[in-house]
C-alpha cells in the first residue's frame, strides 16, 4: 500500500481484503488513514468477523453483489 501511495500519487487508494486482522494491521498505520478499507464478505472471514466490520466506521463490509457495481456503490 505504501509503494502505491508512493509511485502513483492516487488521491484515493481502496484495499479489499478478506481477512479483518489484515485490516486491523492498516489501521495501525498512521501514515494509511487515508486509505478506504474494505471487507470482502465472500472470503475468509466469520460472521463475528463481518460484525465488526460493520462496527467499524473506517471498514466498509463489501459483498460480491457490490463489487460486480460501480465503484461509487461500494460504501
Amino acid at each position: 500500500l505504501r509503494l502505491l501511495k508512493e509511485r502513483h500519487a492516487a488521491p484515493d487508494i481502496w484495499f479489499v481484503e478478506d481477512r479483518l486482522p489484515a485490516l486491523n494491521d492498516v489501521k495501525k498505520q498512521k501514515d494509511l488513514t487515508e486509505v478506504q478499507l474494505f471487507l470482502a464478505d465472500w472470503g475468509y472471514n466469520l460472521a463475528p468477523d463481518r460484525e465488526a466490520a460493520v462496527q467499524d466506521s473506517r471498514i466498509h463490509l463489501l459483498s460480491l453483489e457490490k463489487v460486480v457495481q460501480k465503484f461509487d456503490r461500494w460504501r
